[in-house]
């Protein structure tokens, strides 16, 4: 009965302090408290955050006209596409920082927005279509190139590739990546150069 009892407690003190953390049960999100850079956000539905920064230094620049300028750009594209799939989510200025927060309904949707090439597929499908790199790198590999031929791929992961000077975050763990600056275990920096291409798991 004691036993019962401690589990009981053990779960209302669980319930209790989850609320208190917006990422428990809710997806990572993109705000100005955690990011700095202009970033994208590979979210676990297969949806995109794209959070935008850039100086604003010239008095007669006006956020107004610049929100008005994306709601009309986006109003386009969602009437060209037959429904909701870009939503401008905020935009505010801090002294010469303009930050700009976008979401997307799919990757499609933010390539095709932003006029960028990229993809987005299982690993199966990437090895099918042969868009994988010859040579990627791993987190844990210390920087040595690794053929792919001795890279086995997992049917739990999938393949983001992006030509695009932006930080790049997933949902799930890096496994291997190329044309791109790992940051973390969970986060590339793409130049644009090049086009990046990421194996994650989902």
């Amino acid at each position: 009965m004691e036993k019962k009892m401690k589990a009981v407690l053990a779960l209302v003190c669980l319930l209790a302090v989850c609320p208190a953390f917006t990422a428990c049960g809710k997806q990572m999100e993109l705000s100005a408290e955690n990011t700095s850079e202009n970033t994208v956000l590979i979210r676990q539905d297969g949806t995109v955050e794209q959070y935008i920064t850039e100086k604003f230094q010239k008095d007669y620049y006006n956020v107004g006209d610049l929100t008005e300028f994306a709601k009309k750009k986006i109003s386009g594209y969602n009437e060209k596409a037959d429904g909701k799939r870009v939503s401008l989510v905020s935009v505010q200025r801090e002294k010469e920082i303009v930050t700009m927060l976008l979401e997307y309904q799919s990757v499609e949707d933010y390539l095709e927005f932003n006029s960028v090439s990229g993809s987005y597929m299982t690993a199966e499908e990437a090895e099918e279509e042969g868009i994988l790199p010859k040579t990627l790198y791993s987190p844990s590999g210390n920087g040595e190139e690794i053929p792919l031929e001795e890279v086995t791929l997992d049917s739990g992961w999938y393949v983001f590739s992006l030509s695009e000077d932006t930080d790049i975050r997933f949902p799930g763990e890096i496994k291997y990546y190329s044309n791109a600056v790992l940051l973390n275990q969970k986060a590339v920096k793409a130049e644009g150069k090049e086009t990046a291409v990421i194996i994650f798991k989902g």
